[in-house]
């Protein structure tokens, strides 16, 4: 159960990490449009990464 408490908090803070570089980049959002995209496109995949971990974990267990 400590792995999952350390997991889930390590997920929690890369999610607010994602957010926080989406806020520093609005500002540039005109010219930087890519960026806010590939932003976007991590945050997506690491989100399903992180449900692909969780139901193998549920699985497993």
């Amino acid at each position: 159960m400590i792995r999952s408490t350390v997991f889930d908090q390590q997920t929690e803070d890369i999610c607010e990490q994602i957010e926080e570089l989406k806020k520093e980049f609005t500002s540039f959002a005109t010219k930087d449009e890519p960026i806010m995209k590939l932003l976007e496109v991590a945050q997506a995949h690491y989100q399903k990464f992180i449900k692909l971990i969780r139901r193998k974990k549920e699985n497993n267990e």
